[in-house]
């Protein structure tokens, strides 16, 4: 089961490819929507986004549309 769901980056935050941060792969631009695939929580929480890439859930960097 997947939820879509879509969220608006507020700042410029890189991407990453495995849920512990670290790979980083492309830096997100300001503004830039983004679909998330799934939320995976634990020490963190984070996005996966539909890439399969994952971003920080941090609120300071996420702006939910």
């Amino acid at each position: 089961m997947f939820y879509f769901l879509t969220c608006c980056i507020s700042i410029v935050n890189p991407s990453y490819k495995n849920a512990n941060l670290t790979n980083r792969r492309d830096r997100i631009a300001k503004g830039k929507t983004l679909r998330i695939k799934k939320v995976t929580t634990g020490n963190a929480t984070r996005y996966q986004l539909a890439n399969g890439n994952y971003i920080s859930a941090n609120k300071q960097l996420v702006i939910w549309k």
